[in-house]
């Protein structure tokens, strides 16, 4: 259990900086050394805002520099997850963070149309941008009511007839990101409502569903599963309607069989990737912390559900996966090649062989984090750890 101490100092600042052989062991997890962390990203965060509220966006740690350029779906992520990280720490650093960040980002970015407004960056306005810009705001006051407001009109604009969303707005005509933009624009949907209680919400996201539980089926990709299981908890918890729980089943049984549980490499297992599915693109720890953070709705279900066969599985997919977050997180003791261990600690890298510091890969952490320490207890924590120690192939 070397490593729980280690984690614990490091947020004291009482360690010395020793080069050691370090690896993150699933033994090694609990919940002190989730909080640990978590706070850890969260100072990264925190170091990481501008006078201005802007945060880094990405940071290249080996050659201490910070390359041009940003994503607003990513950015306005990290704003929701200052705000998540004070709602879980009290912490008003964090508040005052989210507050200087939300003004920043909607001074520079928002755009308002006559009866809608949405989210610009250069020559494109995505749906993703918005519906993440409404998550956004759920913390904030109500002078971003109106904001809020414009910002969903924005949403119902881009649902067709058949339920799908158009995925850009600007510039016109552009597609894409279909695994991405859909489910994030239904689960801003789903969680305004749980605010509202506005029943033509749950009417536009169910009108949704049924075209992307087709495309799943004709096409399935890991990157679709975590935000529609998302969208798709709270659509079930609404509407009692057993079709959006076997959904989300489908999806997350899916979803495991691509995570590498093998003990060949040590330092890779818990990430989401495998080989033979390259078109799936490389490991990103991104990826692995969104895909854990949907999880956790996955796992509240079969709880709920008395599913124990689904719960272990996917509580012993949530552990791994943040194993494998954790090895990704510059400390002390995780430093090779890192220039300045001020600038970088508690960040998050893409992977072990992609240094570079995003603020999607830290924000997508904390919230898998946050994922596990909301929806399994302590005692069903350590269950999944001794599973998951107890390596076999």
């Amino acid at each position: 259990m070397r490593t729980i101490a280690i984690l614990l100092l490091l947020i004291t600042g009482c360690v010395s900086q020793l080069q050691v052989d370090f690896q993150i062991e699933p033994s090694d997890i609990d919940a002190e050394t989730i909080d640990t962390s978590i706070a850890l990203a969260g100072e990264y965060l925190l170091n990481s805002q501008h006078e201005n509220g802007s945060l880094t966006y990405k940071y290249f740690p080996d050659l201490d520099s910070y390359p041009a350029g940003t994503n607003m779906i990513r950015q306005f992520m990290a704003t929701y997850a200052l705000s998540r990280l004070y709602d879980y720490t009290q912490d008003e650093h964090y508040r005052v963070a989210y507050e200087m960040n939300l003004w920043f980002n909607f001074r520079n970015y928002y755009v308002w149309e006559e009866g809608f407004g949405y989210i610009q960056y250069e020559d494109k306005a995505k749906l993703g941008s918005s519906a993440i810009a409404v998550m956004a705001l759920l913390e904030a006051g109500e002078g971003y009511d109106n904001k809020r407001l414009e910002l969903e009109s924005f949403l119902y604009l881009m649902q067709q007839e058949d339920g799908s969303f158009k995925t850009y707005f600007l510039p016109p005509g552009a597609t894409g990101a279909e695994n991405f933009y859909p489910g994030e624009a239904m689960l801003a949907l789903m969680l305004t409502y749980g605010r509202s209680a506005n029943d033509s919400i749950i009417e536009r996201v169910e009108k949704a569903s049924p075209y992307y539980k087709r495309y799943f089926i004709e096409s399935p990709n890991p990157a679709f599963v975590p935000w529609q299981t998302m969208a798709h908890y709270h659509l079930y918890k609404s509407t009692d309607d057993e079709s959006y729980r076997d959904f989300i089943y489908m999806m997350n049984d899916w979803l495991i069989l691509i995570q590498e549980t093998s003990c060949d490499d040590p330092r890779t297992r818990g990430r989401f990737y495998d080989p033979d599915f390259k078109q799936y693109g490389p490991p990103h720890a991104s990826s692995t912390g969104v895909y854990v953070e949907g999880l956790g709705y996955a796992y509240a279900l079969a709880k709920e559900e008395g599913d124990e066969e689904r719960m272990e599985r996917y509580a012993d997919a949530m552990i791994l996966g943040v194993r494998s977050l954790m090895q990704l997180q510059i400390t002390e003791y995780n430093q090779e090649n890192i220039t300045d261990l001020q600038a970088a600690k508690g960040g998050i890298m893409t992977s072990l062989s992609r240094k570079e510091i995003r603020i999607d890969n830290v924000q997508h952490a904390v919230m898998a984090m946050l994922s596990v320490r909301e929806f399994l207890d302590e005692e069903e924590m350590t269950a999944a750890v001794s599973r998951v120690s107890d390596c076999k192939d």
